[in-house]
């Protein structure tokens, strides 16, 4: 072996075991622990989700979430299916399998960081000082408790790597098609490989109108189109959620970090990069400025979005939550500026190299240690030990608790709750209504009656039977001090950190209804276009669902039994000569649910606040309604794409590469 070969060997040997030791120092707290705490359930969510999928695998509907849900809607479910792996693989419970590919995730980033800048053909001290620099970033320690957004954020080196390569005239259908699955990772990094993507198109001399941009944005598309499409073409209410595409929350994203959660180190280092945009560069190095450029421009957005309220077609990318993917870039552009400095044998630049070492690793472990998750012992549930001590079946009512997380993942899949985790991509309105109603209203003293009213309707509305209130809310001490009529005290349930209180209602659920016909008139849907932010139609959905429950509840509407064999399947068991053929289901309506009624199809329409209606054809002496939930043409149209592309390219390297080869360039002298 050569020498010169085998010394560089070395060095990229020890590189790699100092940086993966460096990362496992700064996340060493998470070796033994089983959960990561956060004040938002983001990380219980996942987990949930998990969950969900080890349970139940591709079921296209879930009546855990929200009277109904499809939980597949804009769905990142790489890495849910990969902590299933690490679970089965070493027999770890789903948290903890999380914390084990956290702890894999946050150590691989500046191995990772290291191993591309080397193929890019940097020396290994250049990569090796760009590496340290890949501890310098608040947001990536923060998104430890984002969990999906730290896939991303871990795999962005690769993406960046990929998209040079493809900016080499390399990978020319690869890249299109890696673009695509990322989205099954986290959008955020779909968006930053497509915008790479369009950055090459336009700024290099390639024909934006040729044959070949047309086939790598169809790729795209197509790929991707499992998590889009279900948004595009809606087969029932999605709240689009107002408040996830404004400044307010672009700024909130951003709380209490200095330098939008980058360094001062990195923002230098970025800055350093402007005169590149100015220099004559090799043509193959032409990606330098490319880059430079998109990192700008991503910082002024940045900038500007959390000062002004851009348009919402905007905003609704949340782009404000990857501004970890500028400082990963500015690792990549500051490269080259490094690679020169270290060929500089003057002792003042060696000084400001080290300088800049020492820098990067204390920022390092200050920004590690102030913004990274605490490790946790675990989460509280009331809910599970609560029906465990009273022997009873959750599944016969929805169940409302503040810790929405918790309740996901603790409680038994058959436990369905009233509202989700998805707010932007609701399948009905009630839910953003209830929680204004409960969770972002402050009272210091007692709940006024009217809200207690309202809330009531809401509860009746979606069949709550069992609602779990913090010992010291003011619900709690209003529902007590009133002894309300509609609920009854079921007492407390002391859990490690929290004490709730407990009450159940004292009406009767109307999951499934015969209504009369006296009221068909009332079936009518509510209107979707209401905006939360203002009181006048807030209010208006408070007089449409008391109108609409006042209804429900008349003495002449049958209650009828319903069950949910499976979390996308439901039945209703109608009576003997039946006084009505309109069956009301307080599930949520979506165009892929298919009705028969004694293997007769039957009509599905939407009403009140998009629940369902059933308008059954025939009157036998009693029979059984089967409602079942389909996944929709255009899924499987998303995995046709998914599963065949590769074969395309597979198809296309064997044509260019293999059987008709390249010629390459002779050299002509003179």
């Amino acid at each position: 072996m050569n020498k010169k070969y085998f010394s560089v060997l070395i060095k990229d040997f020890i590189s790699i075991i100092i940086l993966g030791a460096l990362g496992a120092f700064f996340i060493f707290p998470y070796f033994n622990t089983e959960f990561i705490y956060i004040n938002y359930p983001d990380w219980i969510v996942h987990a949930f989700r998990a969950k969900f999928l080890q349970e139940y695998g591709l079921s296209s509907w879930s009546h855990v979430w929200s009277n109904g849900i499809s939980l597949w809607k804009a769905y990142q479910f790489i890495p849910h299916y990969l902590t299933i792996a690490v679970s089965q693989l070493f027999h770890q419970s789903i948290p903890r399998s999380m914390v084990i590919l956290i702890i894999g995730l946050f150590i691989s980033i500046h191995i990772i960081v290291y191993i591309a800048l080397r193929f890019l053909k940097f020396r290994p001290s250049t990569a090796f000082v760009c590496a340290l620099l890949s501890f310098d970033m608040a947001q990536y320690a923060v998104s430890i408790g984002d969990y999906s957004l730290m896939f991303g954020s871990t795999l962005a080196p690769i993406i960046y790597y990929m998209w040079i390569r493809f900016n080499k005239d390399k990978l020319q259908l690869v890249y299109p098609y890696v673009t695509g699955l990322l989205f099954y990772i986290h959008p955020l990094l779909g968006f930053l490989a497509i915008n790479l993507w369009a950055c090459t198109v336009m700024f290099t001399k390639r024909n934006i109108l040729s044959l070949n941009t047309a086939m790598q944005a169809g790729i795209i598309f197509a790929t991707s189109s499992l998590f889009w499409l279900p948004i595009a073409f809606k087969n029932s209410y999605l709240q689009s959620g107002a408040f996830l595409a404004n400044k307010y929350f672009l700024n909130l994203t951003l709380s209490g970090f200095d330098y939008f959660g980058l360094s001062l180190v990195l923002l230098c280092c970025l800055f350093a990069s402007v005169p590149l945009l100015f220099m004559h560069l090799k043509p193959d190095e032409n990606w330098i400025k490319i880059l430079s450029a998109f990192l700008l421009g991503y910082l002024v957005l940045v900038f500007v979005g959390i000062n002004v309220d851009l348009p919402r077609v905007i905003n609704q990318f949340q782009y404000t939550r990857g501004v970890v993917y500028i400082g990963i870039g500015t690792l990549f552009v500051f490269a080259p500026i490094m690679e020169r400095l270290l060929s500089i044998k003057s002792l003042i630049v060696k000084l400001l190299i080290v300088v800049i070492v020492s820098l990067s690793l204390v920022d390092g472990i200050w920004l590690t240690s102030k913004f990274t998750p605490a490790p946790s012992v675990g989460y509280d549930d009331p809910i599970s030990p609560y029906a465990k001590n009273q022997n009873i079946n959750l599944s016969d009512g929805r169940v409302w608790s503040n810790y929405i997380g918790n309740a996901s993942y603790y409680s038994p899949l058959t436990t369905k709750l009233p509202y989700s985790y998805m707010t932007h991509l609701e399948p009905n309105q009630i839910p953003i209504r209830l929680n204004q109603l409960i969770a972002y209203k402050n009272f210091d003293a007692n709940i006024p009656q009217s809200n207690l009213d309202r809330i009531t309707n809401y509860f009746k509305i979606t069949g709550t039977k069992y609602i779990f209130f913090d010992e010291t809310s003011a619900f709690t001490k209003s529902l007590l001090a009133s002894a309300n009529a509609e609920y009854q005290d079921e007492g407390k349930v002391s859990t490690d950190k929290n004490l709730t209180h407990v009450f159940k209602s004292n009406w009767e659920s109307r999951d499934a209804v015969m209504i009369s016909q006296d009221y068909k008139t009332n079936l009518k849907h509510f209107p979707f276009d209401l905006d939360f932010s203002k009181s006048t139609d807030q209010l208006q959905l408070d007089n449409y669902t008391k109108a609409f429950v006042t209804m429900l509840y008349q003495p002449s509407n049958i209650p009828l039994k319903i069950k949910y064999p499976t979390q996308d399947s439901l039945t209703v068991e109608i009576p003997p000569n039946p006084s009505s053929n309109l069956v009301y289901i307080n599930e949520s309506y979506d165009k892929e649910w298919k009705a028969t009624y004694n293997n007769k199809d039957q009509l599905i329409q939407s009403t009140g606040p998009n629940y369902m209606l059933v308008s059954l054809e025939s009157f036998p002496a009693g029979g059984q309604l089967v409602l079942k939930h389909v996944w929709p043409t255009s899924f499987y149209v998303s995995w046709f794409f998914i599963t065949t592309i590769p074969l395309l390219i597979i198809f296309n390297i064997i044509m260019n590469h293999i059987i008709f080869k390249p010629r390459k360039k002779v050299k002509e002298y003179v």
